[in-house]
């Protein structure tokens, strides 16, 4: 039986009534072509994104899924993020059944969940929430905070020992609440990009050199705003990267622990380049019990990093060769 992978769903089975054939057994649970399907959109979806921006791949091209990019076919680079995507998701629901904290038939892909589950049942976001929101939402508040329950021990350290933590780093006294700063932005095209870095570089050498930051970015900078939501001053051109919020992420990794008159770049984006001065963090004085309970926070990810890389590595995966082959995206 084949299944033609498009971005709707499975062509084998449009109106997705059917499980349809068992792609691979994940820890014995059954990973189905309409299951699979979620995965396969969502793969489908980062592989033209990655194609596009890292080879400026013609996205109308109707042969792009054959043609290889670094020596794998789109179509299989798709396959194979999804079939991935699925071994780390059927292996939580398997550990987690393992620990009774849910069962393999309450997860959001078994039978008709989907539909159900959709529906919104807090006062907060869409009535209706879209699949990755069910399944995100699945992960993060049954999988995950379930296995944190039976596998991290409350007692990750001793009040000594936060103390001592304390104690020791006077960095942490202050808590980073929000940064001031000033950008330079280039956006490029797959057919300029190093015109334009070559050109962003040039600029990074003349402020290190001791020109104005601002009459350069006056007369280089695009004036882009990341979003509409983002704290942006448009006289003086200063912008506030926070801590969490509706500005773009790339903002905050690459930016957000700049100190004071701190120059920064040539940094990709994926979309342009930036060069950014850091005008103003702006922080606040913290006292040990906020400390320590960011130190627990901080051991608890990590012992839990370590469970969920583990529960993905240790997973027994049998891939049904001959229904796998049979998929094709498209």
């Amino acid at each position: 039986m084949s299944a033609a992978i498009v971005s709707a769903g499975l062509s084998a089975d449009p109106a997705g009534l059917s499980p349809g054939p068992v792609v691979a057994k994940i820890n014995d649970l059954a990973l189905t072509t309409k299951a699979y399907r979620y995965f396969l959109n969502d793969a489908r979806s980062n592989v033209i994104s990655e194609i596009s921006r890292k080879y400026g791949a013609a996205l109308d091209d109707p042969d792009l899924w054959e043609k290889k990019f670094e020596g794998i076919k789109a179509g299989e680079m798709v396959k194979q993020q999804a079939l991935n995507a699925a071994i780390e998701y059927y292996a939580l629901i398997a550990k987690a059944a393992e620990l009774g904290v849910t069962t393999s038939q309450a997860e959001p892909l078994y039978g008709a969940n989907m539909e159900a589950m959709k529906k919104n049942q807090t006062i907060y976001g869409p009535p209706v929430l879209t699949e990755p929101m069910v399944i995100s939402k699945y992960v993060t508040e049954v999988l995950k905070k379930g296995l944190q329950a039976k596998l991290v021990p409350g007692n990750l350290i001793t009040e000594e020992e936060a103390k001592a933590y304390f104690d020791a780093r006077p960095e942490l006294h202050k808590k980073r609440m929000a940064i001031a700063i000033r950008k330079i932005y280039l956006g490029y095209e797959a057919g300029n990009k190093e015109a334009k870095k070559e050109l962003m570089e040039g600029i990074l050498k003349r402020i290190k050199a001791g020109e104005d930051f601002v009459a350069l970015a006056d007369r280089y900078s695009e004036k882009i705003i990341e979003n509409p939501w983002v704290k942006h001053d448009r006289e003086t051109g200063r912008q506030l990267i926070i801590p969490e919020g509706f500005e773009d992420p790339f903002l905050r990794k690459t930016f957000y622990d700049m100190e004071k008159g701190e120059i920064r770049g040539v940094a990709d984006n994926g979309k342009g380049f930036y060069i950014v001065r850091c005008e103003e963090p702006q922080e606040v004085e913290v006292g040990f019990p906020e400390v320590r309970e960011r130190l627990i926070a901080t051991l608890t990810r990590a012992k839990m990093n370590d469970i969920l890389e583990g529960v993905k590595k240790n997973a027994k995966v049998a891939i049904n060769q001959e229904v796998y082959d049979d998929i094709t995206v498209n």
